[in-house]
């Protein structure tokens, strides 16, 4: 149905919104046969304070209720981080007897507790690589402290010349102190 057709015979070409509109008010486009019946005012409010009421009760018992289940939700989650807390303590009490230093085994018992293995790994090869690297460091020098002559008192602990030294003094005595002669 075009603009035309809707006006009938008050359509008049170039008619503008304002003419439109007068001519649109003019005409019953509903018909009121078809439409439901009415309800009268009295009737409406008295419906309408009721489900009011209704409403009301409702949010009241709502609010009972969500208070109930917030109480709940809070006791929950104060057991939960108890058991947390607990594991994390008999966690870091196997890893401190596992020869742990206390920093990396409260860091590998909270990643233990809270099931997040990748900061477990993480914190453990960190600490294997330090470990690694301070024995590494450890044998080195008890090495060295005792192979005779690399420290630097003959392996006497005395005050004698290391063998590299010795060596020293020997090569520049056959090969440099004939050139200065």
């Amino acid at each position: 149905m075009d603009l035309k057709e809707l006006l009938g015979e008050s359509f008049k070409e170039g008619m503008s919104i304002e003419e439109i509109n007068a001519a649109l008010a003019e005409k019953k486009l509903v018909d009121p046969s078809i439409l439901p019946e009415s309800v009268s005012k009295e009737l409406y409010n008295k419906a309408s304070t009721e489900a009011a009421n209704l409403r009301k009760q409702l949010k009241e018992k709502m609010t009972a209720d969500e208070t109930a289940a917030a109480a709940q939700k809070e006791i929950q989650e104060q057991v939960a981080n108890l058991q947390k807390e607990n594991s994390v303590f008999k966690f870091k009490e196997q890893f401190l007897s596992g020869g742990y230093d206390a920093k990396t085994a409260a860091e590998l018992a909270d990643a233990m507790a809270s099931g997040d293995m990748a900061k477990f790994t993480a914190a453990h090869t960190k600490w294997a690589t330090a470990h690694e690297t301070e024995l590494q460091a450890k044998i080195k020098a008890d090495l060295l402290a005792e192979t005779p002559g690399l420290g630097g008192d003959g392996g006497s602990g005395g005050g004698e010349e290391s063998i590299g030294a010795k060596m020293a003094q020997e090569y520049n005595s056959q090969f440099i102190a004939p050139e200065t002669k």
